[in-house]
């Protein structure tokens, strides 16, 4: 494993353990600083983890669309759905 991914992973463990308001925040100045998301890098799962789990056919579709073209909103949801009753 290379020194960048050890400390990106690294870096995502720690992001992992904040709470939702301290992710907020790291969002926020992330977007002040004038970044996108698109500009971090998706961590690879461990060998273990992706064979225990590994991606579907729509998973595995999706990840090839976002690296052919990381900066892409064309699959993001602007809105968001309430579903009330029995499912």
């Amino acid at each position: 494993m290379m020194k960048a991914e050890t400390d990106f992973q690294q870096l995502a463990e720690r992001f992992s353990s904040l709470s939702p308001e301290q992710r907020q925040a790291v969002y926020k100045k992330i977007r002040a600083g004038g970044l996108g998301m698109e500009r971090f890098p998706v961590l690879r799962r461990s060998e273990s983890l992706r064979s225990q789990c590994p991606g579907s056919y729509a998973q595995r579709r999706q990840w090839f669309l976002w690296e052919l073209d990381r900066a892409s909103t064309a699959y993001h949801i602007a809105g968001g759905l309430r579903l009330q009753g029995e499912v």
